[in-house]
């Protein structure tokens, strides 16, 4: 799924257990983070977008989600150091 540009903030839990397989982040300058367990328990979850603007991702955000998730991030961005940090498979594009 692509969330609408227009979004301003996402809660913590907001995609807990869902059945999503990827998601695209909007680049919107008053989203810049991605919360607590947003994508916690998500077991088909393969491919998240997250753009540069992203500048603040909870340790936790990506937690028992599976292990062939890769991230789709900018190159030099948090993002990047983020996935990391934490050994999450990532993309720079």
């Amino acid at each position: 799924i692509e969330l609408p540009a227009s979004l301003e903030k996402i809660e913590p839990f907001a995609f807990c257990a869902a059945g999503l397989k990827s998601i695209v982040i909007p680049e919107n300058e008053p989203l810049t983070e991605l919360p607590q367990f947003m994508f916690h328990q998500c077991p088909n979850l393969k491919e998240v977008v997250i753009p540069a603007t992203i500048t603040k991702i909870a340790d936790d955000t990506f937690s028992e989600c599976p292990a062939d998730l890769t991230l789709k991030v900018a190159s030099g961005s948090y993002a990047e150091q983020y996935a990391q940090e934490q050994g999450i498979s990532y993309e720079a594009v």
